[in-house]
């Protein structure tokens, strides 16, 4: 979790070679809310954006493990 958002990688795997991911990027402070049901809370988030593809060129990824920002605000991930 970096401070300026909260960031949620998902992925899905649709038979053996093909893998669909997107990232998607909520601020807490910008409009993402909670509810809460008895014994479990629900978060809503709002969708910003989505980028990249599948790849190992720029603006692609490959099985990223994890997101962050460097201190210029470029955006590393991990393989």
């Amino acid at each position: 979790m970096h401070a300026k958002g909260f960031f949620m990688l998902v992925i899905t795997t649709l038979g053996i070679s093909l893998l669909a991911f997107a990232v998607v990027v909520s601020s807490i402070a910008s409009g993402s809310t909670q509810k809460t049901f008895g014994d479990h809370m629900e978060q809503t988030y709002t969708f910003i954006k989505k980028w990249g593809g599948k790849g190992t060129g720029d603006g692609k990824f490959l099985r990223p493990h994890d997101l962050d920002f460097s201190p210029d605000e470029k955006i590393l991930y991990a393989v």
